[in-house]
């Protein structure tokens, strides 16, 4: 039976579903991922980055969902282009473990 965070995020991603501006997508795709829900969290993100395709935040989110659901490929993908956009650390961090996960710790450490 589903717990009472359960609840509100299913209530949150209904909300969201029916009205996308009712809540910041990167929001409730960070929360939906960190409950363990990867695909809702990856289908949030996608919307939000149709109407927002720059935003390094849902690009990490989407990345990190696709590792979540072992994609690695496409997780590396979305953080590379998460990489790309700025100058932060945390989209290597996160390549950093995909690539880790690939097998491939030299460029693991390169990422890094």
């Amino acid at each position: 039976m589903p717990g009472p965070s359960d609840r509100a995020l299913d209530t949150r991603l209904l909300r969201f579903r029916s009205r996308p501006g009712s809540e910041p997508a990167l929001t409730l795709a960070s929360d939906l991922l960190d409950a363990g829900r990867a695909t809702d969290a990856l289908d949030i993100a996608s919307a939000g980055l149709a109407e927002r395709p720059g935003d390094t935040d849902l690009r990490i989110i989407e990345g990190r969902s696709h590792m979540a659901l072992g994609d690695l490929l496409k997780a590396q993908a979305s953080l590379l282009e998460a990489a790309k956009a700025g100058q932060r650390k945390e989209p290597f961090r996160w390549l950093g473990e995909v690539l880790i996960r690939r097998g491939d710790g030299a460029r693991a450490v390169a990422a890094h």
